[in-house]
């Protein structure tokens, strides 16, 4: 999922995402150079 869709899903900025990626709160994987990839699982925890 990329994050604006997950930002999206969780009502909350991309901003705030990144934030929850860096304190290990979501798993993202990145993909080609700048791209990140959140998973799925990860979002349905919070």
């Amino acid at each position: 999922m990329s994050l604006t869709d997950a930002a999206d899903m969780l009502a909350v900025s991309t901003k705030t995402v990144r934030r929850y990626i860096a304190d290990g709160h979501l798993e993202a994987v990145r993909r080609v150079r700048k791209t990140l990839r959140i998973k799925l699982d990860s979002i349905e925890r919070i």
